[in-house]
Protein backbone atom coordinates (compact mmCIF):
# COMPACT_ATOMS: atom_id res chain seq x y z
CA UNK A 1 0.00 0.00 0.00
CA UNK A 2 1.76 3.35 -0.85
CA UNK A 3 0.55 6.09 1.38
CA UNK A 4 2.21 9.94 0.15
CA UNK A 5 1.41 13.04 1.77
CA UNK A 6 2.56 16.30 0.70
CA UNK A 7 2.06 20.24 1.31
CA UNK A 8 2.73 23.35 -0.53
CA UNK A 9 2.66 26.87 0.89
CA UNK A 10 0.93 30.04 -0.42
CA UNK A 11 2.69 33.23 -1.58
CA UNK A 12 2.26 36.77 -1.53
CA UNK A 13 4.57 38.99 -4.05
CA UNK A 14 6.23 41.59 -2.60
CA UNK A 15 7.61 43.31 -5.76
CA UNK A 16 7.65 42.50 -9.89
CA UNK A 17 4.11 42.70 -10.45
CA UNK A 18 3.08 43.10 -14.21
CA UNK A 19 6.80 43.36 -15.00
CA UNK A 20 7.32 39.83 -15.29
CA UNK A 21 5.32 39.69 -17.74
CA UNK A 22 7.82 41.46 -20.13
CA UNK A 23 10.42 39.39 -18.28
CA UNK A 24 11.69 41.34 -15.80
CA UNK A 25 12.18 40.21 -12.02
CA UNK A 26 10.10 39.68 -8.82
CA UNK A 27 11.00 38.65 -5.27
CA UNK A 28 8.05 36.79 -3.89
CA UNK A 29 7.78 35.29 -0.33
CA UNK A 30 5.91 31.91 0.46
CA UNK A 31 3.44 32.05 3.53
CA UNK A 32 2.28 29.70 6.04
CA UNK A 33 -0.72 29.15 4.51
CA UNK A 34 -0.64 25.61 3.20
CA UNK A 35 -2.23 23.02 0.63
CA UNK A 36 -1.97 19.77 0.87
CA UNK A 37 -2.13 16.45 -1.60
CA UNK A 38 -2.75 13.18 0.19
CA UNK A 39 -2.32 9.93 -2.26
CA UNK A 40 -3.53 6.49 -0.45
CA UNK A 41 -3.10 3.14 -2.42
CA UNK A 42 -5.01 0.31 -1.82
CA UNK A 43 -5.86 -3.19 -3.08
CA UNK A 44 -9.92 -3.27 -1.19
CA UNK A 45 -10.98 -0.35 -3.81
CA UNK A 46 -11.37 -0.83 -7.01
CA UNK A 47 -12.16 2.62 -8.79
CA UNK A 48 -9.40 5.73 -7.59
CA UNK A 49 -11.45 8.37 -6.13
CA UNK A 50 -10.59 12.46 -6.05
CA UNK A 51 -11.72 13.86 -2.51
CA UNK A 52 -11.37 17.68 -2.05
CA UNK A 53 -11.54 18.29 1.76
CA UNK A 54 -12.80 21.12 1.86
CA UNK A 55 -16.32 20.32 0.56
CA UNK A 56 -16.33 16.62 1.43
CA UNK A 57 -17.24 15.68 -2.64
CA UNK A 58 -16.10 12.66 -3.99
CA UNK A 59 -15.82 11.54 -8.10
CA UNK A 60 -14.66 8.61 -9.21
CA UNK A 61 -11.90 7.67 -12.09
CA UNK A 62 -9.88 5.71 -13.92
CA UNK A 63 -6.41 6.59 -15.37
CA UNK A 64 -6.23 5.17 -19.31
CA UNK A 65 -3.67 6.01 -21.88
CA UNK A 66 -2.29 9.01 -19.90
CA UNK A 67 -5.47 10.35 -19.28
CA UNK A 68 -8.51 10.72 -16.58
CA UNK A 69 -11.06 9.44 -17.39
CA UNK A 70 -14.23 10.61 -15.12
CA UNK A 71 -17.44 8.60 -13.70
CA UNK A 72 -18.14 11.38 -11.66
CA UNK A 73 -18.19 14.90 -13.35
CA UNK A 74 -16.19 17.37 -10.71
CA UNK A 75 -15.75 20.26 -12.95
CA UNK A 76 -12.91 22.37 -12.92
CA UNK A 77 -11.75 20.33 -9.06
CA UNK A 78 -10.58 17.70 -11.68
CA UNK A 79 -8.54 20.03 -13.99
CA UNK A 80 -5.36 19.98 -12.06
CA UNK A 81 -5.24 16.13 -11.81
CA UNK A 82 -6.07 15.70 -15.38
CA UNK A 83 -3.00 18.13 -15.81
CA UNK A 84 -0.38 16.10 -13.70
CA UNK A 85 -1.69 13.05 -15.12
CA UNK A 86 -0.87 14.57 -18.57
CA UNK A 87 2.41 16.40 -17.34
CA UNK A 88 4.10 13.10 -15.85
CA UNK A 89 2.83 10.40 -18.47
CA UNK A 90 4.79 12.96 -21.39
CA UNK A 91 7.45 12.15 -18.49
CA UNK A 92 7.59 8.76 -19.00
CA UNK A 93 5.77 8.34 -15.22
CA UNK A 94 2.63 6.45 -15.69
CA UNK A 95 0.03 7.34 -12.54
CA UNK A 96 -2.22 3.93 -13.54
CA UNK A 97 0.84 1.87 -11.87
CA UNK A 98 -0.65 2.95 -8.51
CA UNK A 99 -4.42 2.39 -9.13
CA UNK A 100 -6.89 2.35 -7.59
CA UNK A 101 -5.71 5.13 -5.27
CA UNK A 102 -7.77 7.60 -3.26
CA UNK A 103 -6.50 11.39 -3.63
CA UNK A 104 -7.87 13.72 -1.15
CA UNK A 105 -7.10 17.66 -2.00
CA UNK A 106 -7.22 20.35 0.63
CA UNK A 107 -6.91 24.51 0.14
CA UNK A 108 -8.90 25.19 3.10
CA UNK A 109 -6.56 27.77 4.81
CA UNK A 110 -6.53 29.83 1.60
CA UNK A 111 -10.32 30.99 2.35
CA UNK A 112 -11.80 33.63 4.83
CA UNK A 113 -15.09 31.73 4.31
CA UNK A 114 -16.65 29.20 2.07
CA UNK A 115 -17.04 31.75 -0.56
CA UNK A 116 -13.81 34.00 -0.73
CA UNK A 117 -10.13 33.00 -1.42
CA UNK A 118 -7.99 35.40 0.52
CA UNK A 119 -6.09 35.33 -2.58
CA UNK A 120 -2.72 33.66 -1.74
CA UNK A 121 -2.23 31.21 -5.11
CA UNK A 122 -4.08 28.21 -3.31
CA UNK A 123 -4.02 26.60 -7.22
CA UNK A 124 -0.60 27.42 -7.23
CA UNK A 125 -0.18 25.28 -3.87
CA UNK A 126 -2.49 22.81 -4.70
CA UNK A 127 -0.88 22.09 -8.37
CA UNK A 128 2.96 21.59 -6.15
CA UNK A 129 1.60 19.73 -3.64
CA UNK A 130 -0.19 17.56 -6.19
CA UNK A 131 2.74 16.78 -8.13
CA UNK A 132 5.12 16.22 -6.10
CA UNK A 133 3.09 14.00 -4.07
CA UNK A 134 2.41 12.28 -7.55
CA UNK A 135 5.88 12.45 -8.73
CA UNK A 136 6.65 11.05 -5.20
CA UNK A 137 4.37 8.31 -5.28
CA UNK A 138 5.62 7.04 -8.41
CA UNK A 139 8.92 7.19 -9.03
CA UNK A 140 10.55 8.79 -5.68
CA UNK A 141 11.73 11.83 -7.45
CA UNK A 142 10.11 15.83 -7.87
CA UNK A 143 10.81 18.67 -9.99
CA UNK A 144 9.57 22.50 -10.12
CA UNK A 145 9.26 22.23 -13.69
CA UNK A 146 6.89 19.72 -13.37
CA UNK A 147 4.85 21.40 -11.38
CA UNK A 148 5.24 24.61 -13.46
CA UNK A 149 3.82 22.78 -16.58
CA UNK A 150 0.69 21.49 -14.55
CA UNK A 151 0.02 25.01 -13.43
CA UNK A 152 0.44 26.27 -16.83
CA UNK A 153 -2.07 23.97 -18.13
CA UNK A 154 -4.45 24.75 -15.69
CA UNK A 155 -4.14 28.35 -16.05
CA UNK A 156 -3.97 28.03 -19.84
CA UNK A 157 -0.21 29.18 -20.59
CA UNK A 158 -0.69 32.48 -18.65
CA UNK A 159 0.62 34.23 -15.73
CA UNK A 160 4.38 34.46 -15.28
CA UNK A 161 4.96 30.80 -12.96
CA UNK A 162 6.40 33.02 -9.87
CA UNK A 163 3.57 31.68 -7.62
CA UNK A 164 4.30 28.04 -8.11
CA UNK A 165 8.20 28.78 -7.80
CA UNK A 166 7.51 30.29 -4.17
CA UNK A 167 5.43 27.45 -3.19
CA UNK A 168 7.83 24.75 -4.57
CA UNK A 169 11.13 26.78 -2.88
CA UNK A 170 9.49 28.38 -0.27
CA UNK A 171 11.54 31.53 1.50
CA UNK A 172 11.72 34.58 0.44
CA UNK A 173 12.78 34.54 -3.61
CA UNK A 174 13.79 36.30 -6.80
CA UNK A 175 12.39 34.96 -9.77
CA UNK A 176 14.14 36.13 -13.08
CA UNK A 177 14.05 34.35 -16.49
CA UNK A 178 12.65 31.38 -14.79
CA UNK A 179 15.85 31.58 -12.25
CA UNK A 180 15.36 31.31 -8.57
CA UNK A 181 17.45 33.22 -6.73
CA UNK A 182 17.14 32.98 -2.45
CA UNK A 183 17.12 35.99 -0.84
CA UNK A 184 17.40 37.62 2.69
CA UNK A 185 14.74 39.92 3.50
CA UNK A 186 16.09 43.23 6.00
CA UNK A 187 15.98 42.27 9.42
CA UNK A 188 14.72 45.38 10.30
CA UNK A 189 12.23 46.30 7.71
CA UNK A 190 8.75 44.83 8.67
CA UNK A 191 6.19 43.49 6.41
CA UNK A 192 2.40 43.50 7.27
CA UNK A 193 0.07 41.84 5.30
CA UNK A 194 -3.67 43.54 4.63
CA UNK A 195 -6.61 41.85 3.28
CA UNK A 196 -8.80 44.10 1.53
CA UNK A 197 -12.06 41.81 2.04
CA UNK A 198 -12.44 42.12 -1.73
CA UNK A 199 -11.72 38.74 -4.22
CA UNK A 200 -10.24 39.78 -7.45
CA UNK A 201 -9.71 37.92 -10.53
CA UNK A 202 -5.80 37.92 -11.73
CA UNK A 203 -6.98 36.45 -14.91
CA UNK A 204 -10.07 39.08 -15.65
CA UNK A 205 -7.21 41.74 -15.08
CA UNK A 206 -4.66 40.24 -17.43
CA UNK A 207 -7.19 40.01 -20.26
CA UNK A 208 -7.66 43.65 -19.70
CA UNK A 209 -3.98 44.28 -20.08
CA UNK A 210 -3.92 42.09 -23.34
CA UNK A 211 -6.62 44.53 -25.14
CA UNK A 212 -4.68 47.40 -23.81
CA UNK A 213 -1.01 46.01 -24.98
CA UNK A 214 -3.11 44.97 -28.61
CA UNK A 215 -4.40 48.77 -28.87
CA UNK A 216 -1.18 50.55 -27.50
CA UNK A 217 2.13 48.48 -27.35
CA UNK A 218 4.54 50.98 -27.48
CA UNK A 219 2.47 52.69 -24.16
CA UNK A 220 2.46 49.33 -22.54
CA UNK A 221 5.71 48.30 -23.02
CA UNK A 222 7.19 51.91 -21.67
CA UNK A 223 4.68 51.12 -18.78
CA UNK A 224 5.94 47.33 -17.73
CA UNK A 225 9.59 48.61 -18.74
CA UNK A 226 9.62 51.52 -15.68
CA UNK A 227 7.88 49.02 -13.21
CA UNK A 228 10.71 46.32 -14.45
CA UNK A 229 13.32 48.96 -13.72
CA UNK A 230 12.27 49.35 -10.20
CA UNK A 231 11.92 45.66 -9.75
CA UNK A 232 15.35 45.10 -10.21
CA UNK A 233 16.90 47.74 -7.99
CA UNK A 234 14.92 46.35 -5.28
CA UNK A 235 16.25 43.17 -5.76
CA UNK A 236 19.16 44.18 -5.95
CA UNK A 237 18.85 45.93 -3.36
CA UNK A 238 17.75 43.27 -0.98
CA UNK A 239 20.38 41.22 -2.11
CA UNK A 240 22.99 43.91 -0.72
CA UNK A 241 21.04 43.94 2.64
CA UNK A 242 20.49 47.82 1.79
CA UNK A 243 16.76 48.24 3.46
CA UNK A 244 16.94 52.18 3.08
CA UNK A 245 17.27 51.39 -1.18
CA UNK A 246 14.47 48.47 -0.75
CA UNK A 247 12.06 51.12 0.74
CA UNK A 248 12.94 53.51 -2.07
CA UNK A 249 12.24 51.13 -5.06
CA UNK A 250 9.15 50.31 -3.74
CA UNK A 251 7.69 53.29 -2.93
CA UNK A 252 8.78 54.30 -6.76
CA UNK A 253 6.96 50.98 -8.19
CA UNK A 254 3.97 51.64 -5.82
CA UNK A 255 4.02 55.02 -7.92
CA UNK A 256 4.46 53.34 -11.14
CA UNK A 257 1.75 51.03 -10.43
CA UNK A 258 -0.18 54.02 -10.40
CA UNK A 259 0.68 55.00 -13.84
CA UNK A 260 -0.02 52.06 -14.93
CA UNK A 261 -3.37 52.00 -13.65
CA UNK A 262 -4.42 55.38 -14.72
CA UNK A 263 -3.70 54.91 -17.82
CA UNK A 264 -4.69 51.35 -18.72
CA UNK A 265 -7.89 51.37 -16.39
CA UNK A 266 -7.52 48.12 -14.55
CA UNK A 267 -8.73 48.73 -11.48
CA UNK A 268 -5.25 47.72 -9.61
CA UNK A 269 -5.56 50.45 -7.26
CA UNK A 270 -9.36 49.59 -5.99
CA UNK A 271 -10.99 52.01 -3.12
CA UNK A 272 -9.89 49.72 -0.71
CA UNK A 273 -6.29 49.47 -1.93
CA UNK A 274 -6.55 53.77 -2.12
CA UNK A 275 -7.86 53.66 1.53
CA UNK A 276 -5.10 51.35 2.79
CA UNK A 277 -2.58 53.57 1.05
CA UNK A 278 -3.85 56.37 3.11
CA UNK A 279 -3.82 54.43 6.00
CA UNK A 280 0.03 53.76 5.55
CA UNK A 281 1.20 56.98 4.82
CA UNK A 282 -0.54 58.33 7.75
CA UNK A 283 1.59 56.49 9.82
CA UNK A 284 5.05 56.66 7.65
CA UNK A 285 4.64 53.19 6.23
CA UNK A 286 5.03 52.64 1.98
CA UNK A 287 1.74 50.93 1.00
CA UNK A 288 1.32 48.72 -2.22
CA UNK A 289 -1.28 45.94 -3.49
CA UNK A 290 0.63 42.49 -3.53
CA UNK A 291 -0.30 40.87 -7.04
CA UNK A 292 -2.37 41.86 -9.99
CA UNK A 293 -4.68 44.07 -7.46
CA UNK A 294 -8.27 45.12 -7.13
CA UNK A 295 -8.47 43.55 -4.30
CA UNK A 296 -7.18 40.19 -2.40
CA UNK A 297 -3.88 41.73 -0.39
CA UNK A 298 -2.20 44.69 0.24
CA UNK A 299 1.47 45.16 1.85
CA UNK A 300 2.36 47.84 4.55
CA UNK A 301 6.35 47.91 4.55
CA UNK A 302 8.52 50.10 6.95
CA UNK A 303 11.66 50.29 9.21
CA UNK A 304 9.40 51.96 12.21
CA UNK A 305 7.50 49.32 14.63
CA UNK A 306 5.79 52.26 16.41
CA UNK A 307 4.43 53.21 12.98
CA UNK A 308 3.52 49.48 12.26
CA UNK A 309 1.08 49.59 15.22
CA UNK A 310 -0.16 52.62 14.46
CA UNK A 311 -1.47 51.65 11.22
CA UNK A 312 -2.56 48.00 12.73
CA UNK A 313 -5.04 49.89 14.92
CA UNK A 314 -6.17 51.94 12.50
CA UNK A 315 -6.72 48.87 10.27
CA UNK A 316 -8.66 47.61 12.67
CA UNK A 317 -10.62 50.22 12.92
CA UNK A 318 -11.49 51.24 9.45
CA UNK A 319 -12.78 47.40 8.81
CA UNK A 320 -9.86 45.88 7.23
CA UNK A 321 -7.84 42.72 8.09
CA UNK A 322 -4.16 42.90 9.27
CA UNK A 323 -3.32 38.60 8.97
CA UNK A 324 -0.19 37.86 10.96
CA UNK A 325 1.07 34.99 8.21
CA UNK A 326 4.90 33.70 8.95
CA UNK A 327 6.80 35.29 5.89
CA UNK A 328 9.62 32.78 4.11
CA UNK A 329 7.40 29.75 4.98
CA UNK A 330 8.92 26.42 4.25
CA UNK A 331 8.21 24.90 0.28
CA UNK A 332 6.92 21.47 -0.53
CA UNK A 333 6.83 19.10 1.73
CA UNK A 334 6.91 15.50 1.58
CA UNK A 335 5.91 12.40 4.07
Amino acid sequence: MTTVRATAPGKLVLIGEYAVLRGGPAMVSAVNRRASAELLGSESISLSELRIKNDGRRYGFEIQQGSVQWHDNPGEQGTLLEAAVQVLADRGLDVASLAPFSLQLCSQGFYADQSRKLGLGSSAAVAVALTGCLQQAVSGTRDCDAALAVHRIFQRNRGSGIDVCASYYGGDQAVHHGAVTALTWPADLQRLAVWTGVAASTSAMLNELDKFAAAHPRQHDSLLSALSAHATVAVQACEQGDAAALQEALKAFAAAMHDLDVVTGLGIWSAEHLALENLAAEAGLIYKPSGAGGGDFGLAIGADAEAVTRFRARVAETGFTCIDLEWGAAGLQLS
